[in-house]
């Protein structure tokens, strides 16, 4: 996942070209839907996954990784939206 941060126009990590990795249970399987059975890349903006998901407002919990490599590495722990969106969770298939 890669995103913006308003109050923060010089996070280069929410932008990066390889992402934010999402632990997310519930998001990961909604985006497993999304895309093709092969994988991919899906590139919405704001305004479209707003009109997906049938929310005006998206938030995220984010949080830090263990120390890998040198560095604590930025993770997105949660998506969150009012009213909540739908998504089935495949426990085989996590």
């Amino acid at each position: 996942m890669g995103f913006t941060l308003s109050k923060c126009p010089n996070s280069t990590l929410a932008q990066s070209k390889r992402g934010i990795p999402v632990t997310d249970l519930k998001w990961r399987a909604l985006g497993r839907t999304w895309l093709d059975p092969q994988g991919g890349h899906l590139a919405l903006d704001h305004r479209m996954l707003c009109e997906r998901l049938q929310t005006a407002k998206i938030c995220l919990a984010l949080g830090l990784s263990r120390n890998w490599q040198g560095r604590y590495w930025l993770l997105v722990v949660g998506v969150h939206t009012t009213p909540d969106y739908e998504a089935s969770i495949d426990l085989d298939c996590l």
